[in-house]
């Protein structure tokens, strides 16, 4: 254990774990497994996304010198409860996405506020889906149970890389980062993909890492290096 705690902490990296699972029960706090990472990475650098009031609890008792990310996945897009968010104790709140066109919300922040806020850039979802909070809660059931199947009418038909997907609302351009939400003061920007394949991933994340004139070799050279 001691062995990897030190070359865990050799690397001055930060790692954010990503506990959103807002149903896991009490009992699960103490799995031997969860309080290892736990104190492997309980070294001041790494990070804790988090939508489980009670598991936040625990944490924050016992690992207090982690960093704290509210979650988007609690489905905060009302004006009040979003400011309510940032005036806790966490390091960034993620807000819901569709929150993030909101300009008079957006400009109605101060500046300490707008430091705290975290923005996903490119969710899939439809805008203000009105089963977006269902589906968050049957992925919680959906890993509790094993990956046991549920059935769910999601009207996302289109891939992340599809016209549709880029101009809706509450997708953030790279251009929207650099001429509006930077100067405005927002800072951290997240991009969705961890579960898409790797293909959709080389093109959805070439839109915001590579520069637009080297953005078609890049996503031709991965195609060519795969095949």
């Amino acid at each position: 254990m001691e062995e990897i705690v030190k070359f865990y902490n050799s690397y001055n990296i930060a790692v954010r774990y990503v506990f959103t699972n807002s149903l896991v029960p009490e009992e699960n706090f103490h799995s031997r497994f969860e309080n290892l990472m736990l104190s492997i990475g309980h070294n001041g650098l790494n990070e804790i996304v988090i939508n489980n009031d009670k598991l936040e609890e625990y944490i924050r008792a016992n690992y207090p010198n982690y960093h704290f990310i509210s979650s988007t996945t609690k489905r905060l897009d009302d004006i009040e409860s979003a400011k309510s968010e940032l005036n806790k104790s966490y390091d960034y709140v993620c807000l819901d996405y569709d929150l993030n066109s909101n300009k008079e919300f957006l400009e109605s922040l101060s500046k300490e506020q707008l430091n705290h806020i975290e923005l996903l850039c490119n969710a899939i979802c439809e805008p203000k889906c009105a089963l977006r909070k269902i589906h968050y809660l049957e992925n919680s059931k959906y890993s509790l149970n094993y990956g046991k199947f549920y059935q769910l009418d999601c009207p996302v038909h289109h891939s992340i890389n599809s016209n549709y997907t880029i101009t809706n609302t509450n997708t953030i351009t790279w251009k929207n980062i650099v001429q509006y939400y930077y100067p405005l003061g927002i800072d951290q920007f997240k991009i969705e993909g961890r579960t898409l394949n790797l293909i959709d991933n080389v093109c959805s994340y070439s839109r915001y890492l590579i520069k637009p004139e080297h953005q078609f070799e890049f996503i031709e050279n991965i195609i060519n290096t795969l095949k």
